[in-house]
């Protein structure tokens, strides 16, 4: 058995804030937020600080779940910034999505 400690996954999606080079190429993104702190309402905080620090405004909370090693077991991405997190104390993934739609794109 791994005995890692586990840590928060903070999904929130995003806007880019006007006038940044990202304002201009996304229309927004899903981050997540592997974040190394004791409590759910920390790790959320400091998820919003740094998604506002690079430059972008918190929309919507998704989900605060509180990870563990086993949980990435079959998710090569995700393990790795798991991992990094917990040496880092915070890793951000921003999934963006175009300013436009695609053409394949659902839209409700």
């Amino acid at each position: 058995m791994n005995d890692l400690p586990g840590l928060y996954l903070v999904t929130i999606e995003a806007l880019p804030n006007a006038g940044t080079e990202d304002f201009e190429e996304f229309g927004g993104a899903y981050v997540n937020a592997y974040v190394r702190e004791a409590s759910e309402e920390v790790a959320l905080a400091v998820a919003q600080r740094e998604i506002a620090q690079a430059g972008w405004s918190c929309k919507a909370v998704e989900s605060v779940v509180y990870v563990t090693h086993e949980d990435y077991a079959d998710d090569d991405e995700g393990i790795e910034s798991f991992k990094q997190a917990l040496l880092d104390g915070v890793v951000l993934d921003f999934h963006t999505y175009p300013v436009e739609p695609e053409d394949d794109d659902a839209v409700h």
